[in-house]
C-alpha cells in the first residue's frame, strides 16, 4: 500500500521543528556525496514552468514534478504547485504520493532555517520577509525555530489582501508582526532578510542592508531573474545550497558576473562545507551573510521520506492499493478497435 499524504498529513508528519533537523543531516549528507541528482529539468511553456526533480540514495528514490507559473497568485492559485512520488530504492515500489507544493514550503524554508543558524548572528533577532506568500508564511514559522524572533517586519505589493492569513498563521507564534509601507522600511534594521518573492528585478538594495545582517534569497532561480541588487552580492559574503546548481540557475549570481562585478570565486562555499567544517561560515558580527537557495531534489527526496516514514508510524494519510501500478503480470490476448 502507497500513502497519499496531503497538507494536512505533512504538517503533522513533518513539523518545522523536525524539518529543520532532517535538513541538517540532509546537508550533511549532500556534502559527502550521498545524494545522486541532475540538474532540474525545466520545459518553459507559454504560461509557465514544467519542473522534474528526481533524486536517490541506498534507500530512497524520489521525483518531483512541479509547474511555476508567477501570474497564478492573481487567479488565487499559488505560484508554484507540485506533486512527489516516493520509491523504495530496493525495490522500486511506490511508497508514497505526496502534496509536492506543501513539503516544498516546508523543506525549503527548513532549508533558509539551517543556514540562518549557521550563518546568523546569535541571540533574539528582528526580522524582515519581503514577500507575503506561502513561502514567505512558511519561512517565518520555520525561523522560529533558530531564533528568537523579536520582530518581524513583512512588505508585499499583495500584503493587505492576504493579511487576514497572514495574522492567523503568525499569532500562534506569540511574536511582534506588522505591515510595511515599503522594501526600504521593512528591511532597515533587520538583523535576518528574507526574500521570498516572485520578483525578476530587484527588491533589496544595499544601502538598506544593516551591519551583520544575514539574508536568505529563495524566490528567484533563473538565469535572468534576481531579488538582490549587484552591490549586495558584489559586498556580501555567499554561500549556496549547491555552488554548482546556482551558478547554473541563479540570477542573483549570473546577472552580476555578467556584469563583471563578480567572479565564480565569489560563491565558491555550500552550506554543506559550512556544516562539515570544510569552510569557515560568518567572520565577523558586522559581515553580512547571504544564503542563495535554487531549490535541490534531494531537499525533496529526504523530507518525503521522513514525512511518510512518520505519518506510517502515526497513522497518517490515506492507504492508496497499487495493484494497478506497475503490477501487469499478464496481457489479454483479446483486442478491442
Amino acid at each position: 500500500m502507497a500513502l497519499l499524504l496531503e497538507a494536512s498529513d505533512l504538517e503533522a508528519a513533518l513539523p518545522y521543528s523536525r524539518a529543520v533537523q532532517v535538513l541538517y543531516s540532509a546537508f550533511r549528507a549532500f556534502a559527502e556525496g550521498t545524494y545522486r541528482f541532475p540538474q532540474r529539468l525545466v520545459l518553459d511553456g507559454s504560461h509557465g514552468l514544467l519542473v522534474a526533480m528526481p533524486a536517490l540514495d541506498e534507500s530512497s528514490m524520489a521525483v518531483k514534478v512541479a509547474t511555476v507559473h508567477p501570474g497564478n497568485p492573481d487567479l488565487g492559485l499559488p505560484s508554484v504547485q507540485a506533486t512527489v512520488l516516493l520509491m523504495d530504492a530496493r525495490t522500486g515500489e511506490l511508497q508514497g504520493i505526496l502534496d509536492g507544493t506543501v513539503l516544498t514550503l516546508i523543506r525549503t524554508a527548513a532549508t533558509s532555517a539551517v543556514a540562518t543558524d549557521v550563518l546568523a548572528n546569535p541571540g533574539p533577532a528582528d526580522l524582515s520577509v519581503l514577500g507575503s506568500g506561502p513561502l514567505a508564511l512558511a519561512h517565518i514559522r520555520a525561523l522560529a525555530e533558530v531564533r528568537p524572533l523579536r520582530s518581524v517586519r513583512i512588505y508585499s505589493p499583495r500584503l493587505f489582501a492576504r493579511w487576514a492569513t497572514i495574522a492567523t498563521t503568525l499569532e500562534p507564534l506569540g511574536v511582534d508582526f506588522g505591515a510595511m509601507g515599503s522594501p526600504e522600511s521593512a528591511v532597515e534594521g533587520a538583523s535576518i532578510v528574507v526574500l521570498a518573492t516572485s520578483a525578476r528585478e530587484p527588491v533589496l538594495r544595499w544601502e538598506w542592508v544593516s551591519p551583520g545582517a544575514h539574508i536568505n534569497a529563495v524566490g528567484s532561480h533563473s538565469p535572468n531573474a534576481r531579488e538582490v541588487d549587484t552591490e549586495t552580492i558584489a559586498k556580501g559574503r555567499i554561500f549556496c545550497d549547491s555552488v554548482e546548481a546556482c551558478w547554473a540557475e541563479a540570477g542573483d549570481l549570473l546577472i552580476p558576473e555578467r556584469e563583471h562585478a563578480i567572479d565564480r570565486t565569489h560563491a565558491a562555499i555550500s552550506i554543506g562545507d559550512v556544516l562539515l567544517g570544510r569552510a569557515a561560515g560568518r567572520a565577523a558580527r558586522e559581515e553580512v551573510t547571504l544564503f542563495k537557495s535554487v531549490g535541490l531534489a534531494f531537499e525533496d527526496l529526504c523530507a518525503a521520506a521522513a514525512a511518510w516514514e512518520a505519518s506510517t508510524s502515526l497513522g497518517l494519510g490515506t492507504k492508496w492499493p497499487q495493484e494497478f501500478v506497475g503490477r501487469v503480470t499478464s496481457i489479454s490476448p483479446h483486442r478491442t478497435t
